[in-house]
């Protein structure tokens, strides 16, 4: 069983918003593939083709639109309380990486020096 969800930061000013998608397996808690860009359909595409590779049993996911487009449905699942997991996943990133926090004044000035430190934050969680 997987879980799937979002996490919206900015890259340079608040205008510039950026979004950390990524897939957390439910069992082991490790994160499995993430992503890094705008919350597109071919961003999120990435991610779920990764799932689909390792034939999960279910997907959790919250009610973003996009999921029933990308996901089969006999997979796909989006109960209330359902991603519980990757949710405390959030906090604890946002507690972690002060970048990510947000009202602070620290911020990452390119997409590249996110998209690190997502990737040391989640391969030290491992």
């Amino acid at each position: 069983e997987y879980e799937v969800d979002e996490l919206r930061t900015f890259v340079g000013n608040k205008k510039n918003e950026s979004w950390i998608m990524y897939a957390l397996n439910k069992a082991t808690k490790r994160v499995i593939a993430f992503e890094v860009g705008r919350r597109t359909k071919e961003n999120l595409k990435k991610i779920t083709d990764i799932l689909l590779s390792v034939n999960p049993k279910t997907i959790f996911t919250d009610k973003l639109l996009i999921y029933p487009l990308l996901l089969p449905k006999d997979l796909h699942k989006f109960k209330k309380r359902m991603t519980n997991h990757i949710e405390r996943k959030n906090l604890h990133l946002r507690q972690q990486i002060r970048r990510l926090q947000r009202k602070t004044i620290c911020f990452s000035k390119s997409e590249k020096m996110l998209r690190s430190s997502v990737s040391l934050f989640f391969s030290t969680q491992q």
